[in-house]
């Protein structure tokens, strides 16, 4: 599931939060219990001040001394956002932490506070903005505020990858602050459009909320050492060259977390990789998404240019085929070829050509591959590398062909014969409403067909809204089974959607069904898109 589909900004500003950002201003005031906005649940009446960060230690800011909290005025109420300090004047955090609504913040609205630990939500309970030393909070002023060019703030009042895109700002202090590298250092930016492995093991902190549920009052700055980077180009799909995906199996950024760092290393070795941007309901286990800080689309604009380049968008519609149209079965000295797919500003493309182990067998600039002698036995699949001056896309896997024969084998067994059909209730589709397309898949003679799948192939501008079962790869949806006796019948039911960019007029959905001992098989439906 792309993260899109459950997205919550990570910052209590607005809506049914309001009655929270009140109170840490000192205001009294109530909200609907149970009301939410953007997966924040309100407090209930009565109930004042901030939460705490999902899950993670208590800690000090000297194990995170480039962490700050930025104070929000937003119409009369407070909020917070996290941040980073990149040097003595400019600290960095997400662009929508600089908005009320669809309204810009003034400079005036957002004043920084570094070198503290904690922050009294109550005004009470605690010295003001931290609580012993070695904390030394210093209150900074904002004298101008940097957002990307590209970003645009969502009036939906949410986010995800394909809205509010570029999500970091850069906030310039009135005054420069003493660095002294124990509770303020300024800390490392990435190599420009370096990369981060997935698996890899990274920290986030900030002084966001407990529970998007919970109403207990901490204010306390909190880390999560766990944070695991998972696969950006599943998770998030054609937009990875400018995001980073982790989990924690300990818990997770919330609400208040907002621009907040996602770092590897430590100490005067730290980097900024990530800025926290927006996520699932806030519990250990769920993912979350950070503006990639190493493009050059990000990174520059972080340097101070105004134009950054941009990094290439696609490849959701990369496709494997064979020659001789696909017919089977595949032999050494059959070309395979893999169409990248489609992408944004003209990217220099790499690609890989590889096996169902994870061997590579090829991987360069060319697009085709020739199957040898070697390859007998072996699935292949392929994937591409999308790299322009203002980052790196890559695309999902292409599902694997039917395994490799030998070309001097002898007789051959007898052959499968597979048909496959489309069903549906109407072919009439509307732009932004869902049609219901049945496939059928069956085998026609005594000889079982095996490894048998049938794919759709969704038109551009189209997407799956339910796969019923079937898996979605790339711009195919492939109802797949190992075996398929003589007259078994597989079928599913799948909803697909033409979005805005779907074209008018007729548009034909393709299927082609194939088996490792069977042709390949093929049927389509056209509909009219109004």
């Amino acid at each position: 599931m792309l993260m899109a589909q459950r997205a919550a900004r990570l910052h209590l500003l607005r809506g049914a939060a309001v009655a929270a950002c009140l109170a840490v201003a000192g205001t009294t005031a109530s909200a609907a219990t149970g009301t939410s906005t953007g997966g924040v649940t309100a407090p209930e009446a009565g109930v004042t001040g901030y939460l705490r960060i999902a899950g993670g230690s208590q800690t000090a800011i000297t194990a995170v001394p480039w962490q700050v909290r930025l104070k929000l005025k937003l119409n009369g109420a407070s909020g917070i956002c996290g941040g980073s300090i990149i040097d003595a004047q400019h600290v960095i955090t997400a662009a929508h932490c600089t908005y009320d609504g669809v309204s810009p913040l003034a400079n005036s609205d957002i004043t920084v506070v570094s070198g503290s630990s904690a922050f009294d939500p109550n005004q009470n309970s605690m010295p003001a903005n931290g609580t012993t030393p070695p904390d030394d909070p210093v209150t900074s002023a904002v004298s101008s505020i940097r957002r990307h060019p590209s970003y645009v703030q969502s009036a939906r009042d949410a986010t995800g990858p394909s809205e509010d895109r570029d999500d970091v700002a850069v906030l310039t202090l009135s005054a420069p602050l003493t660095l002294d590298g124990i509770v303020r250092q300024a800390i490392t930016l990435p190599e420009r459009n370096s990369d981060v492995a997935v698996g890899s093991v990274l920290s986030f902190s900030g002084f966001g909320v407990q529970s998007d549920i919970t109403n207990a009052i901490d204010g306390r700055l909190r880390r999560l050492t766990d944070m695991q980077v998972l696969n950006a180009v599943t998770r998030i799909g054609e937009l990875n060259a400018i995001y980073l995906i982790a989990t924690s199996d300990s818990g997770l950024g919330c609400s208040g977390d907002s621009g907040g760092p996602l770092v590897t290393g430590s100490g005067s070795s730290a980097v900024l990789l990530g800025v926290l941007a927006y996520g699932e309901e806030c519990k250990a286990g769920n993912t979350i998404a950070f503006t990639k800080v190493s493009p050059a689309e990000i990174l520059d604009f972080v340097n101070g240019s105004s134009t950054p380049p941009p990094a290439p968008t696609g490849g959701r519609d990369i496709l494997l085929t064979a020659d001789r149209s696909g017919a089977l079965p595949l032999r050494p000295g059959r070309v395979l070829t893999c169409f990248p797919g489609t992408w944004t500003h003209s990217p220099a493309i790499t690609v890989a050509f590889f096996d169902s182990a994870g061997t590579v067998l090829q991987e360069g600039s060319a697009q085709t591959y020739t199957v040898a002698s070697a390859d007998v036995g072996k699935r292949i699949a392929c994937r591409a590398v999308a790299r322009t001056d203002g980052g790196v896309g890559r695309t999902p896997d292409t599902s694997s062909l039917p395994a490799v024969e030998n070309a001097t084998a002898g007789v051959a067994s007898k052959a499968a014969k597979l048909s496959v059909a489309l069903r549906v209730r109407t072919t009439e589709a509307y732009r932004g409403e869902s049609v219901g397309v049945t496939i059928r898949m069956y085998s026609r003679a005594s000889t079982t067909a095996k490894n048998a799948q049938a794919c759709v192939t969704v038109p551009t501008g189209w997407r799956v809204v339910r796969r019923g079962g079937a898996k979605v790869s790339g711009n195919s949806v492939c109802l797949k089974t190992k075996s398929l006796r003589q007259y078994e019948l597989l079928y599913t039911t799948i909803s697909i959607r033409p979005g805005a960019r779907a074209k008018t007029g007729l548009t034909k959905v393709k299927v082609r069904a194939a088996a490792d001992n069977a042709a390949a098989a093929f049927s389509s439906r056209t509909f009219r898109v109004f």
